[in-house]
């Protein structure tokens, strides 16, 4: 399963020769199981593990395919789960390096609009804003 990342269904694992080496599985006496894969963009996040003692032919193909498409969904909410806490931990880094960081003040900047500078500019603006922004001082 985590080498090929595929599913896997036996109708009778006890004569199922992929489970020779297997000892638990007849220890336990497993009749029946399926084993799906939890896969997102070929990661292996997960297995989804389903086996019955009492009866052989206990899952069918339709439970693989069944089974399969749960196993896609959770591997997606895994994924969610894991981008959700990695959001949480990098605002909580920033929150703290903002704290040691001072701001940077905004005010007594002047500043200069980048809208076109054919249009006449007023005595004392900054070119290009139609006096809008702030007036810059003129050096006499």
């Amino acid at each position: 399963m985590s080498t090929n990342k595929r599913a896997v269904l036996s109708s009778d694992a006890t004569m199922d020769s992929r489970f020779s080496g297997a000892h638990s599985i007849i220890m336990q006496g497993i009749r029946s199981t399926m084993t799906v894969p939890l896969l997102h963009r070929d990661e292996l996040l997960g297995i989804m593990h389903l086996d019955s003692l009492f009866t052989s032919n206990a899952f069918t193909e339709k439970d693989l395919q069944i089974c399969t498409g749960m196993a896609a969904q959770a591997a997606i909410s895994i994924q969610n789960a894991r981008l959700a806490s990695r959001i949480e931990k990098e605002a909580q880094t920033r929150a703290q390096i903002s704290r040691l960081i001072p701001p940077i003040p905004t005010t007594g900047i002047p500043t200069r609009c980048a809208a076109s500078r054919s249009r006449a500019t007023p005595a004392g603006a900054a070119p290009g804003c139609d006096g809008l922004a702030k007036r810059v001082p003129t050096i006499t």
